[in-house]
């Protein structure tokens, strides 16, 4: 079974993929190599175009607002602001060039939001993209990247359901009085479960640890 790669991850799990300091990442943050985001809940914000004209100021265009659920990229000073102090007023957004994300200053819930650290994350395009730009190889036990697939060939028997039977048969039912009844008895579970059983003889190979282990001497024995 692989892991499923997250749509995105905590600072704290960054950190340990590319064994640096939460102020390593707030480096590239305010610096502008890589976008940390927050995570909110039906937020409104404005979005448009912030042009600058050759007179040089600054034109707004407002184009529309939406309410939006999922992280959100946050400018670089916030970020920074974010992981070094703890926590920061947002009231803008990161946006494309010439262009502006920002809560309405007539929203009902105010014109900022508190970000804090515990809620700061990075996409995994983001990631994807820091890492091919800065050459950082992650460090390979951290879960975003898949498991290496097992090799080897697969068993035909299903011995995982095996040992459950198994479990059942001398913990639930009672442990049979010898060896070969409890040989006997998964040899006809197997019989009722599997299209091609395995040999008594695979079978038995597989008991005669457990046996050896439980047989009812050393359970008399026992104080």
């Amino acid at each position: 079974m692989t892991n499923t790669r997250k749509p995105f991850y905590r600072l704290d799990e960054l950190c340990t993929r590319w064994r640096m300091s939460e102020w390593d990442i707030a480096g590239y943050v305010i610096t502008g190599k890589l976008r940390v985001a927050a995570m909110v809940a039906g937020l409104q914000v404005e979005f448009g175009t912030n042009a600058t004209p050759a007179t040089g100021r600054a034109r707004r265009r407002p184009l529309g607002s939406r309410i939006h659920s999922g992280p959100i990229e946050l400018l670089p000073d916030d970020g920074w602001h974010v992981i070094e102090d703890g926590e920061r007023k947002v009231s803008r957004f990161w946006a494309e060039p010439d262009q502006y994300v920002e809560i309405p200053r007539d929203t009902a819930t105010g014109s900022h939001i508190v970000v804090r650290r515990a809620a700061l994350m990075l996409s995994l395009d983001e990631i994807d993209r820091f890492e091919q730009a800065h050459g950082i190889t992650p460090m390979a036990a951290v879960l975003i990247v898949d498991e290496p697939v097992r090799r080897g060939a697969r068993s035909q028997f299903d011995w995982d359901e095996f040992w459950v039977e198994v479990c059942a048969v001398v913990f639930v039912d009672g442990l049979p009085p010898s060896q070969g009844a409890l040989v006997r008895q998964m040899d006809q579970w197997f019989a009722a479960h599997a299209t091609k059983p395995p040999s008594t003889s695979t079978v038995k190979k597989k008991l005669i640890p457990l046996w050896r282990r439980i047989n009812p001497e050393s359970l008399a024995s026992a104080p």
